[in-house]
């Protein structure tokens, strides 16, 4: 090679390395931490649970989502158990049988009774298949009214979803540790009746 030659190619590495464009960038911001669903994060969910048969019982969508902690008993352990391990942006099918969703059915959870057993009942306005509130001796407790007629009422206290598998097409949309506010928000608590 001549010295020409040497002295170009010097001078272009020189040229090009000047023309390089440098800017003062702030320091890298480190990513942010990905969690997995696991017991005392924080989870938001969408949701759409059906039945096999395809109809749809519930539903959360992306733009108003489930929020719980896991581990706290706010899902049902079937569905609760389906999303361990997941990811914020990771959908999922999740089946879940009776006994690990409602529960199953309980015949004698199927009861009539008289009108004179319940004299603050509105007859007007009971349909069949209509959810009430009933307040006994135990507190309020969520009924379905089965029928009525002139004598009394058949009252379904069984869980309007027990017995019944559950399939839930989830889609993970936030998985991280909740703030101490949300801690308290989100965490279920008991009153005792005196």
């Amino acid at each position: 090679m001549n010295k020409h030659a040497l002295t170009l190619a010097a001078l272009i590495a020189l040229i090009t390395t000047g023309c390089r464009t440098t800017t003062s960038e702030s320091p890298e911001t480190p990513p942010e931490p990905t969690y997995s669903v696991e017991s005392g994060m924080l989870v938001q969910l969408a949701y759409t649970g059906t039945f096999p048969d395809g109809t749809q019982f519930a539903h959360a969508p992306e733009t108003a989502p489930l929020t719980v902690i896991i581990g706290r008993g706010m899902l049902i352990p079937g569905l609760e158990e389906g999303i361990m391990g997941m990811h914020a942006g990771e959908e999922r099918t999740v089946v879940v049988p009776p006994g690990k969703g409602y529960g199953s059915r309980h015949e004698k959870a199927v009861q009539t009774f008289s009108w004179d057993e319940l004299p603050e009942m509105d007859r007007t306005t009971l349909k069949k298949g209509a959810l009430i509130a009933v307040n006994t001796k135990q507190g309020i407790v969520p009924a379905t009214v089965v029928s009525v007629s002139d004598k009394g009422l058949t009252l379904d206290f069984n869980h309007p979803l027990a017995g019944k598998t559950l399939i839930f097409n989830v889609h993970i949309l936030t998985v991280r540790p909740p703030s101490p506010e949300e801690e308290r928000m989100l965490t279920p608590f008991t009153i005792q009746a005196p």
